[in-house]
């Protein structure tokens, strides 16, 4: 991904973000319509919102698939082995695992803590 640029949407009234710079298209979340994009109120507000991380759309991955796809061996349960190789897959992958007790979890801060590491993918795992 190239340099993103803000820009003065005067039609809008407020800041879109240009995802690779003039050539790029306005940055719009994912399913938007077409033709369609999103404005921000204030300059500092769109750099804010590249600046944490917010043009990288995050998809969220099952524990349970994660864990698969990490060949997880179900016998060796918490096993060191298992635990190396679901660690070597989600470096390999580009995953972010968040993992947090109940009274600390929050699906929100995973995605923006996978953002600021550049990760487009978190495994959550709630603790309790």
């Amino acid at each position: 991904m190239g340099r993103p640029m803000i820009e003065r949407d005067f039609f809008n009234g407020g800041y879109a973000i240009r995802v690779n710079g003039k050539k790029g298209d306005r940055w719009a979340p994912a399913g938007t319509p077409d033709g369609h994009y999103s404005v921000f109120p204030t300059r500092a507000a769109a750099e804010k919102f590249i600046r944490r991380g917010g043009l990288i759309e995050v998809t969220k991955i099952r524990l349970n698939d994660a864990l698969a796809a990490a060949g997880w061996d179900q016998e060796a349960g918490y096993s060191k082995e298992n635990i190396a190789r679901f660690k070597a897959w989600c470096e390999a992958e580009g995953v972010y695992f968040y993992a947090r007790p109940r009274e600390k979890f929050f699906p929100s801060t995973a995605i923006l803590e996978a953002q600021e590491r550049g990760l487009s993918k978190v495994v959550m795992e709630d603790l309790s």
